[in-house]
């Protein structure tokens, strides 16, 4: 069990932080993607930002819980 916790906890880790980085650089090519253009248009580019970067901020508390045993 302990290598399938490792690799959840670095992939929800990596993932996360590459939201926040997202978030942090405001990426074209990230918000111009099809996804995430559809949260462009629901909220705006401010609004997608603050939405994904409460994504990536949950998902990197995940990858913590996990390896904390909080869950």
């Amino acid at each position: 069990m302990a290598v399938y916790e490792n690799i959840i906890f670095a992939l929800f880790l990596l993932i996360g932080a590459f939201h926040i980085a997202c978030v942090f650089f405001n990426w074209d090519w990230f918000f111009k993607s099809f996804q995430a253009s559809r949260v462009v248009k629901a909220f705006g580019r401010t609004g997608a930002r603050i939405v994904y970067g409460l994504l990536g901020l949950m998902l990197i508390l995940f990858a913590v819980s996990t390896k904390v045993d909080w869950l």
